[in-house]
């Protein structure tokens, strides 16, 4: 441990960075440090857009779907015999709160749990590019 504490020598570090175009070993850290801490600046603001612009969007998706199918679950509805809606099933709010139910789920599947999915594996993803680009 006493190994990682202490600096290393210029021409260590120097063997480690060639590209950096400094000779002192402090100055080499501090450019390392700096181009991380820009990386990590950088993955941070484009986390950021992909984040809000991903929840967006799936907010959009979630809306666009949910009012496609209350349009046809309607115009099915409108094209039915008078005489359907004389049973006590086929009344006005059985068909209506059945009507809201389906939409309720399908608009809870496309906003609470498909998106943490795709961010989940689009994180997982870019996370391993950066790790490989890091180490490697």
């Amino acid at each position: 441990m006493g190994l990682l504490s202490t600096p290393l020598e210029d021409k260590t570090m120097q063997k480690i960075y060639p590209g950096t175009g400094y000779t002192n070993a402090t100055d080499i850290l501090k450019y390392e440090v700096l181009w991380l801490v820009k990386v990590l600046g950088v993955t941070a603001v484009v986390t950021y857009f992909f984040g809000s612009s991903g929840k967006r969007f799936f907010g959009i998706l979630s809306y666009n779907l949910t009012y496609d199918v209350r349009k046809a679950l309607y115009e099915n509805i409108l094209v039915k015999n008078i005489g359907y809606f004389d049973f006590p099933e086929n009344s006005t709010y059985v068909l209506s709160g059945i009507m809201q139910n389906d939409t309720t789920i399908i608009n809870g599947v496309a906003t609470d749990q498909f998106p943490p999915k795709v961010e989940g594996g689009c994180l997982l993803i870019i996370s391993l590019a950066l790790c490989f680009y890091v180490c490697w």
